[in-house]
């Protein structure tokens, strides 16, 4: 094998070595870029998804604490009616 041709071979590995661990290095860089702006993405859905989440609330928890308060006495005043509530009652006194 002619010295000219191991010349030609060793630079060539090297830059094709060298082309690849760049290659290699832009598509981490990018993928990291990318793995940041979806992250950002969810965050910000987030946040605007946290107003709607605030009415929704608002609308199933106050009608039902309502009911809650009307029925709370009225659970109550039947406890107190019926023996075994009469019973503990008596043990809470």
């Amino acid at each position: 094998m002619p010295i000219w041709s191991i010349a030609a071979v060793i630079p060539l590995a090297l830059l094709v070595g060298v082309l690849v661990a760049y290659s290699g290095a832009a598509r981490r860089r990018d993928d990291a870029r990318e793995g940041r702006t979806e992250t950002d993405l969810d965050y910000k859905t987030r946040h605007d998804l946290i107003p709607l989440l605030e009415d929704t609330i608002k609308e199933y928890a106050f009608p039902r604490g309502e009911a809650l308060e009307a029925v709370s006495p009225a659970r109550a005043g039947s406890r107190a009616g019926h023996p075994a509530g009469k019973a503990r009652a008596s043990e809470r006194r």
